[in-house]
């Protein structure tokens, strides 16, 4: 990682990845805090991020995980990643909820 690097703004411009998901892809989240910094629980997240859609299409202020897995906030940004057996399998933008 670049020690210079504003994470902040290395995490919103993910948006502008096509591929945005094989940045984090597989990553562990001692990995992903390796690389973004810190992570935030569905607890822990801004209050307007818990009412995102999830992959099934339940909604997580329900506290509902997607298909019952652990789902991590990407700092304070609306990325959320999907985690199974501690790695994770997707992102999500959570955008305009």
């Amino acid at each position: 990682m670049n020690s210079h690097m504003d994470l902040d703004a290395a995490v919103a411009g993910m948006t502008h990845d096509t591929w945005a998901v094989n940045i984090v892809k597989g990553m562990t989240k001692d990995e992903l805090k390796s690389r973004f910094g810190y992570l935030r629980n569905f607890h822990e997240a801004r209050p307007y991020l818990q009412f995102c859609p999830t992959m099934d299409g339940t909604i997580g202020e329900l506290g509902v995980k997607p298909q019952g897995k652990e789902v991590v906030f990407l700092r304070d940004d609306a990325w959320m990643v999907i985690m199974d057996n501690g790695r994770a399998v997707d992102l999500v933008l959570c955008k305009g909820y």
